[in-house]
C-alpha cells in the first residue's frame, strides 16, 4: 500500500473477494481496508460459494495516511530522553 499511496500517488485501493473467503477477507481488514459493498457476478463455470456473492474492501489514502501516523506514534521510541540517573 505504502508503493500505492506514496510512490504512485493513488487516492484509493480496493480488493475483491468471494464472500466466503474468510482468510482474504481477514487480511484486508488486517491491513485497514473496509468492507464497502457486497455484489454477484454471473460466471460461466460457477465455482463452489459463488452463490454468496462477492465484497469489495478498500482504504483510501487519506485513512492509509491517518492510520500509518497514529502507528508511528504508537511504536516510536522516544529519543534525547534525559537519564534519570546522572
Amino acid at each position: 500500500m505504502r508503493h500505492g499511496f506514496e510512490d504512485l500517488d493513488l487516492t484509493r485501493i480496493f480488493a475483491q473477494t468471494m464472500a466466503v473467503n474468510e482468510p482474504s477477507r481477514a487480511t484486508m481488514a488486517s491491513v485497514g481496508m473496509m468492507l464497502v459493498r457486497s455484489f454477484t457476478e454471473e460466471y460461466d463455470v460457477p465455482i463452489p460459494g459463488h452463490e454468496q456473492g462477492e465484497v469489495e474492501y478498500e482504504i483510501t489514502q487519506k485513512r492509509w495516511r491517518s492510520e500509518f501516523e497514529r502507528r508511528d506514534l504508537h511504536t516510536a521510541s522516544p529519543t534525547n530522553t534525559p537519564s534519570t540517573n546522572d
